[in-house]
């Protein structure tokens, strides 16, 4: 059976090529004909290689840069991340064709029994969408979010797990970082929203780049407390100093608050790694931070942030009035919600909605809550299935962790406190961003069950892998 698909795909491929290849020319667009036999040829050269786990790491790697993503003009349109997931899917499902079964590092029934049944909550709720278009757009997104999380499950190892992920988030993050205090040192227009005028450094927006810089914090803080080099040490404060300075750029004032968290709980979580002599070193040092952070931030920045407490600022009436709609969505619709994706639409279409409407944009604005967001699409239900998906990760982290720590694996035992800590800021900063598929989110879904798997069938005596 294995000779006969084996035949199979060495006819069927080829032949689909050449049909893909006739519609090109065929097309407007004629000069992209040879791409599929190119395409072919970097894949069976990945694949000759072993190298396809790094198309994963290369989608990770891209998450800091989202505004750039797009191959640019007339093809804006396409993703260069589509196009490492359509080729890692492809490598996947061939493996899974040919080998008649599904990889065991996917087989985590607990964790996809929440994911097909929040999956089956936005369906019923879709089919009864106050905007069916946008959920049934949201329906088509959310299978493919999921796949990359299954995707990542297969391909990331413990290698992956210990040294490749961790260093390409922190490493990605800090170049974007590095582009937005460009932007905001030099006014560089490519690194500034032309909305909001406040530096985006590679990120969509500057909301979305202060949640990307603080989620990789606690990885950055991980290899500095382990390394034994002093450079990499250098190296990795350097790193944290140019991070926590680029949340500052964003002007974010939830970046503000959920640093200050992040900091606590890193504080917290790394406690056994500070030793009882150096602790009132530390904290003094820590100290002198904060006054440099204070001394050297803007003012107006400064006045941003304390415009939280202030009810007469602008942009904190406008995102009490969320609540406000949030609240009569529910009670209108409690148990399977409005329709999944549709909260700035509803928004819009209220008379608290149209008073905060800006001129020349649209009325449209999520929640800036994901959790609210998920409340009024689905319900009460779809939220419920959501939060068991979120607890089963922290589950999962936190069953991984005890785990490596009894079998005396130390060092991944602590870098599994530091994913945890990741997806808790990201979680809290979710009560301030909408997006149900962040790509963070995701990543730590895949880390989760990979923490978990790792932890349960590596060998006591497996060495861990030391980050320097």
């Amino acid at each position: 059976m294995n000779k006969l698909m084996a035949s199979a795909f060495r006819y069927a491929i080829p032949a689909v090529l050449v049909l893909i290849s006739l519609a090109l020319l065929a097309s407007p667009y004629p000069y992209l004909a040879p791409m599929p036999a190119a395409g072919l040829l970097a894949l069976l050269w990945f694949g000759k290689r072993k190298l396809f786990p790094y198309l994963f790491y290369g989608i990770v790697m891209l998450i800091p840069f989202g505004a750039y993503r797009g191959l640019g003009g007339q093809f804006s349109f396409v993703r260069f991340h589509w196009i490492f997931a359509i080729a890692l899917a492809a490598f996947v499902l061939i493996g899974i064709l040919l080998r008649k079964t599904i990889p065991v590092e996917v087989r985590q029934g607990k964790f996809w029994a929440g994911v097909f049944l929040f999956y089956i909550i936005n369906l019923f709720s879709a089919l009864g969408s106050t905007f069916p278009e946008v959920s049934a757009q949201f329906m088509i997104l959310l299978p493919a979010a999921y796949m990359l999380v299954a995707l990542g499950m297969i391909v990331v190892d413990q290698k992956g797990f210990a040294q490749t992920l961790p260093r390409v988030i922190v490493g990605s993050v800090f170049l974007s970082s590095v582009l937005a205090l460009l932007g905001s040192v030099f006014h560089l227009a490519l690194f500034v929203s032309p909305v909001t005028g406040r530096v985006i450094g590679g990120a969509p927006d500057p909301n979305n780049m202060s949640l990307m810089i603080i989620f990789s914090l606690p990885l950055a803080v991980y290899f500095l407390l382990t390394t034994r080099l002093p450079l990499a040490r250098l190296a990795y404060m350097l790193i944290i100093g140019a991070d926590v300075a680029a949340v500052v750029a964003t002007f974010s004032r939830g970046g503000a608050l959920i640093l200050g968290f992040s900091i606590l709980l890193m504080f917290w979580e790394f406690r056994r790694m500070i030793a009882p002599r150096n602790l009132g070193l530390l904290m003094g040092l820590g100290g002198l931070v904060v006054a440099a952070f204070l001394l050297l931030t803007p003012e107006s920045y400064t006045q941003r942030v304390k415009s939280i407490r202030t009810a007469d600022d602008f942009s904190m009436r406008r995102r009490a009035s969320y609540l406000v709609v949030a609240r009569d969505l529910v009670a209108e619709r409690p148990l399977l919600g409005s329709g999944p994706d549709t909260f700035a639409q509803n928004y819009a279409a209220t008379e608290i909605g149209r008073s905060f409407k800006r001129k020349n944009f649209s009325g449209e604005r999520s929640a800036h809550n994901t959790y609210v967001e998920v409340l009024v699409g689905t319900g009460f239900i779809g939220l419920a299935a959501f939060l068991i998906i979120l607890i089963y990760a922290l589950h999962s982290f936190t069953c991984a962790q005890r785990r490596f720590s009894v079998t005396g694996r130390s060092r991944l035992a602590l870098l599994t406190v530091a994913y945890r800590t990741s997806f808790l800021t990201l979680l809290m900063y979710l009560l301030l961003y909408s997006e149900i598929n962040h790509k963070y989110l995701l990543v730590s879904l895949v880390v989760s069950q990979v923490a978990l798997r790792l932890a349960q069938t590596l060998p006591e005596e497996e060495l861990d892998y030391v980050g320097s």
